[in-house]
């Protein structure tokens, strides 16, 4: 073990492993504690440790110096197979403890050591507070075996008809499970790039300039899902987006309603990994080993076929899979090569010509008694080749293998996915739902784009039906609140509805910060100023009255930055307010049209307990001053108003908590 005095580190650990290599014929008349750090040396030398892959030449020496002869001591005839935890935890003990000096040398061979035995002869755990950490042989896949994506299904089949996003997960990982696709060409996916074709569906990889950039010429190539399961599941999601409106050009996995957005791209990467990583145990796993399980599959196909074409099926795979070469595909993506080798030995094994002496000695047989039963086969049209080989198979079935779980502990994985919750229903949600029904959406598509209930979607209709029998500036009797909700929503002079309903305003950058400042504000003062707004639409005007619904009317619009300086005049009994108001209101004339209940001389000698109210009214052509010194359309205003009141008459009525 003690290395050369000369040479590269390189030079050393090849001399320490020849050394090592001519003591393997003298391991049969060794015990089995030297049987196991001699196996032990090989590894430190070769692999080296979890932390370090190559030690120093003098490392493995220090290693097996420190705890040798207390290994030898500590085990005393106990074999290390199938040994207790109570047992194997007393070993380490003595180990720890029969040193006078536990130096940082000795407590690094000691975790060396057993993280060899964890790995090698799957011994049990060992107590935390014995070595202070405990080392243990992560699980590592490099593939995902046909029975985890069953149980990646299982977990998303559910709750798909329930979540647009469970749906949205199901349907990634069933193309990026079943084609060689990567993360970042399934993010850029389009619906015109999945192509169903009856038996299979085609999916073209060809990234375009404006996702980024365009794909090399390797990377351009159609991949094809073949999967039954797979393709029911794609197409139920293509379903979907159809419903949605979205076209050919529009994202796969894209925002219902917003066509040129990505839908929770972060959100989808990190649960299709999350899900990985649970269903295979390997914490460090991510879908680039679907790539890995297609191209080894393939292969694995591939070498159980007869192969008679002029081109190799390698190069094919690679550039199914994107890849420059076979060589590529082959040597780092392939893993399962035993299927290939059983099928060949088989074959082999087949034109072997075989005799009843040698049949014999496998399936324990009399030679007389196999050369009679070939007889009588010959007699019925047979083989004595056929006879003999049956006699082998019945011999191979008689067999006793043990069930793997017998071996191996198997555990199915808890679903990580959180139970879905019925999400309350969002100012937001109110806004979108207006602005898509308006557009001429049925309510079915408007649910699919928002992920809200048709039931709330009918329910938000119905209140503004209630709300244009009540504000309307037309005589129409409501027959029914559904379509006259509709019929107000989509009528363009806005007369049904007492307002225009331009709800796509709301999604402008000057109107934002009010719609954000309506969604986060408290129930309370949002009751009032909506109350407020109510009373005071009728006839497009706004009164200026004192009290806690108009205060929090105008707190409203001071938070969303529009300036309230003409709109927040109260009477006075001072001469000089009564000025104060006089000029502001000429101030007013170029962008708000007024009136008053009487003539101001008419006010200055009424008692101010007795004075008319003031009314600014605010046109929908007139304009709202902010305090950067742009100005607004008041129907944006009276839009988002008419979303909150919507809201809180829905929830209300639902019996759901303000979020």
């Amino acid at each position: 073990m003690r290395p050369p005095t000369k040479g590269s580190n390189a030079s050393k650990r090849e001399e320490i492993l020849r050394r090592l290599r001519s003591l393997a014929t003298s391991l049969d008349a060794a015990d089995e504690a030297c049987a196991v750090l001699y196996a032990f040396a090989l590894d430190l030398v070769e692999h080296g440790t979890k932390r370090k892959k190559n030690l120093a030449p003098t490392t493995p020496s220090d290693y097996l110096n420190t705890l040798a002869d207390d290994f030898h001591v500590a085990l005393d005839g106990v074999r290390l197979y199938g040994i207790s935890e109570a047992n194997y935890a007393g070993v380490f003990h003595k180990l720890v403890n029969s040193s006078a000096s536990t130096g940082p040398a000795r407590i690094a061979a000691l975790k060396a050591l057993h993280q060899f035995l964890r790995a090698w002869w799957q011994v049990p755990p060992l107590p935390t507070d014995l070595l202070q950490i405990e080392v243990e042989s992560n699980v590592r896949a490099n593939l995902v075996w046909p029975h985890e994506k069953k149980q990646l299904r299982e977990w998303l089949a559910g709750d798909s008809q329930a979540s647009r996003f469970v749906a949205q997960l199901g349907a990634a990982l069933e193309i990026v499970g079943n084609a060689p696709v990567r993360i970042g060409e399934l993010l850029v996916l389009r619906i015109g790039n999945v192509l169903d074709e009856g038996n299979h569906l085609v999916v073209e990889i060809a990234r375009e300039l404006r996702d980024g950039r365009e794909k090399s010429r390797e990377g351009r190539r159609r991949v094809v899902v073949c999967d039954s399961t797979a393709i029911t599941i794609v197409r139920a999601w293509l379903a979907r987006r159809a419903a949605e409106l979205a076209t050919h050009e529009d994202y796969l996995f894209g925002q219902p309603d917003r066509p040129t957005e990505l839908a929770h791209s972060g959100r989808m990467y990190f649960w299709l990994n999350r899900l990985l990583k649970t269903v295979t145990g390997d914490k460090d796993i991510s879908l680039h080993a679907f790539r890995h399980s297609y191209a080894s599959l393939r292969l694995a196909t591939m070498l159980r076929q007869e192969n008679d074409d002029e081109v190799n099926p390698l190069d094919g795979l690679a550039n199914e899979v994107g890849h420059i070469g076979g060589h590529v595909t082959a040597v780092h993506y392939c893993h399962i090569y035993e299927t290939g080798l059983r099928h060949a030995i088989d074959v082999a094994l087949k034109r072997l010509q075989l005799d009843y002496a040698g049949t014999s000695t496998w399936t324990g047989v009399a030679p007389e008694t196999l050369r009679q039963r070939a007889s009588r086969a010959i007699r019925r049209g047979g083989s004595a080749a056929e006879v003999l080989r049956n006699s082998l198979t019945e011999a191979t079935l008689r067999v006793s293998l043990p069930a793997i779980s017998d071996s191996i502990a198997m555990a199915i994985p808890v679903n990580p996915l959180p139970s879905l919750q019925p999400h309350a229903l969002t100012y937001t949600h109110v806004v979108g739902v207006l602005r898509e029904t308006a557009a001429g959406l049925s309510t079915q598509q408007v649910a699919l784009r928002h992920a809200v209930p048709e039931q709330q979607v009918i329910r938000i209709v119905e209140a503004i039906g209630h709300f244009a029998e009540h504000h309307g500036k037309t005589s129409t009797l409501m027959v029914d609140a559904l379509s006259h909700g509709v019929q107000a929503l989509r009528e363009s002079s806005g007369r049904l509805l007492g307002m225009r309903a331009d709800f796509g305003r709301l999604s402008q950058r000057r109107w934002r910060r009010l719609t954000d400042v309506i969604g986060k504000i408290e129930l309370l003062r949002l009751q009032r100023a909506t109350s407020y707004w109510e009373r005071a639409v009728d006839g497009q005007h706004l009164g200026v009255r004192p009290g806690s619904a108009w205060d929090s009317f105008m707190e409203l619009l001071a938070d969303s930055g529009i300036n309230r300086s003409l709109m927040s005049m109260h009477w006075s009994s001072t001469d000089q307010r009564l000025n104060e108001i006089s000029e502001t209101l000429a101030r007013a004339q170029d962008t708000v049209r007024y009136r008053l209940g009487a003539s101001l001389p008419t006010v200055r000698h009424t008692h101010r307990h007795g004075r008319p109210p003031l009314w600014l009214v605010i046109s929908s052509d007139a304009a709202l001053r902010n305090t950067d010194g742009s100005a607004n359309s008041i129907t944006g205003m009276h839009c988002a108003f008419l979303a909150a009141w919507v809201w809180l008459r829905v929830t209300d009525h639902e019996g759901s908590k303000h979020q």
